[in-house]
């Protein structure tokens, strides 16, 4: 009987520490959320302004749905670069400056959890940028220089 009431108060620690831990996890669908336009193309985005956010961005997220966007907000504008760990689908990301004018865009693609982050690919921004919005692959098309980002 012992046993049993031993075995009793180690599940109950087990259920204890493990739905702590879940409720203490990274989620980026809780990040807040804002309307944006992206060239015209609406889309309602995660908001990813600090640090913690960033760096996280969408690894390990389930794939963006049409209109889904994670929007990352830097403090100042710099050259950006960004990598696709853990993402196991592609993404268009398009560079912003602090006007929100489009500095450029391009696809990134998925990579496998197997891959070593010194074998990751880079995606740089062709100059300076204060935003980033990362959408669904093919969603990008046919952006041009007077492109512009706008969110509320």
């Amino acid at each position: 009987m012992q046993k049993f009431r031993i075995l009793g108060h180690a599940l109950s620690l087990f259920l204890f520490l493990s739905s702590s831990c879940a409720a203490t996890s990274y989620s980026q669908e809780k990040l807040p959320l804002k309307k944006l336009s992206l060239c015209g193309q609406n889309y309602i985005a995660w908001v990813a302004a600090k640090d913690e956010d960033r760096t996280k961005g969408l690894m390990n997220f389930r794939p963006l749905k049409k209109h889904e966007a994670m929007l990352f907000v830097f403090e100042n504008e710099r050259p950006l670069s960004f990598w696709m760990k853990n993402v196991s689908y592609d993404l268009d990301i398009a560079y912003f400056d602090k006007n929100k004018k489009l500095v450029s865009f391009l696809t990134m693609k998925a990579t496998s959890p197997l891959m070593k982050e010194d074998s990751l690919p880079a995606y740089p921004s062709k100059g300076v940028a204060m935003y980033a919005v990362e959408v669904r692959a093919g969603n990008l098309k046919g952006l041009g220089p007077r492109c512009r980002l706008s969110f509320k």
